[in-house]
């Protein structure tokens, strides 16, 4: 990352979560290992469960209503209580 691209992030946790090497910052493991990424079928695949944040960004702009009412759907089931699920808001015409 650059440092524009973390300019939200406050000090105290660029310190604790990022490694600067010339004008790049890097996650540090610790919060690295914390975090899956991974490809995803939102029509297909199986969703686990408890996850304590999905990010669906400007994915679901792709899909009709219906199909977007059944993944958001899918999603709600899959999150942990206490869980965040970010998306666009101008994919969200469903809710």
């Amino acid at each position: 990352y650059t440092a524009n691209d973390v300019r939200n992030v406050s000090a105290p946790r660029r310190e604790q979560y990022f490694a600067q090497d010339g004008d790049q910052l890097f996650v540090k493991p610790v919060l690295r290992s914390r975090v899956t990424f991974r490809e995803h079928n939102l029509l297909a695949d199986a969703y686990g469960a408890n996850y304590d944040l999905i990010v669906c960004r400007n994915v679901l702009i792709y899909f009709d209503l219906e199909h977007k009412t059944s993944i958001l759907e899918r999603i709600a089931k899959s999150m942990a209580p206490d869980g965040f699920h970010f998306t666009a808001s101008s994919a969200c015409g469903c809710v």
